[in-house]
């Protein structure tokens, strides 16, 4: 497929699922938004995978092809998606684990996996989002990319979170998954909020976030990356893992 009709076909998926998004990078110069219309849309199609109405051992063989893709990127293709991506591999340092990174994130929420502490919980996030976060820095570019990298992880990692601890009220009332829902990979506070509601109480306002066991969250101050060079300033996107505009997690 000619590479111009690919990026054509990534930047109307883009304004068609994510209209938010696809704004904001018009900020950008053409071939970075092409780039990150390209992320978006191979990241669009992981989502849809676990988000769609498949069982969970039609989805995992989904996402081994998905895989697979990403090992024969920059071969001849037909799909317009793997065209396009290849072709910003090319030109831009696009982290390969990355993408798979976000792969195995997603394979994580077809499979049901439970989180017992903070640090698996964590392992999760930076799939999910870290992983786009890294993905839009190496189209933004950076002065020192090595430095900026874990500044990029640790932002999508915190929109994770944010996006998690959003939903764990309506999460903790939901007596099943509805279909086409992901379930929500969150252990924390579930359990407590229901037996307060019974009981007529309120939750208390938290004073500080614990993982399980006693485990103490540790959530890093913010530090100043004059290293990244985001050309508009606060716009993310939601797979941050957000590159989509509903539900799940947060990419570019």
């Amino acid at each position: 497929m000619n590479t111009a009709a690919a990026y054509r076909h990534c930047q109307a998926v883009t304004n068609r699922e994510a209209r938010n998004f696809s704004y904001g990078i018009r900020l950008l110069p053409p071939s970075k938004r092409a780039a990150l219309s390209a992320i978006y849309a191979f990241s669009r199609r992981v989502d849809d995978v676990a988000d769609g109405p498949l069982p969970p051992h039609e989805k995992t063989a989904r996402l081994a092809q998905v895989r697979k893709d990403l090992d024969d990127l920059g071969r001849p293709a037909a799909d317009p998606v793997l065209v396009a991506l290849g072709d910003t591999v090319s030109r831009f340092p696009v982290p390969l684990l990355a993408l798979r990174d976000l792969v195995d994130g997603v394979e994580m929420d077809v499979v049901g996996t439970r989180y017992e502490t903070f640090a698996e919980l964590l392992v999760y996030c930076r799939r999910v989002a870290g992983a786009v976060g890294r993905l839009s820095l190496a189209v933004f570019g950076a002065a020192d990319l090595e430095a900026a990298e874990p500044r990029a992880d640790a932002l999508g990692v915190a929109l994770q979170l944010t996006n998690i601890l959003r939903d764990v009220k309506e999460d903790a009332e939901m007596p099943r998954v509805p279909p086409g829902r992901r379930p929500r990979t969150v252990w924390l506070a579930t359990r407590r909020l229901p037996v307060l509601r019974r009981r007529g109480r309120r939750p208390a306002r938290p004073r500080r976030l614990r993982g399980g066991a006693g485990e103490r969250v540790v959530l890093p101050r913010p530090r100043a990356a004059p290293a990244a060079r985001s050309p508009f300033p606060g716009v993310h996107g939601r797979h941050g893992r957000d590159l989509s505009p509903g539900p799940g997690p947060h990419r570019p």
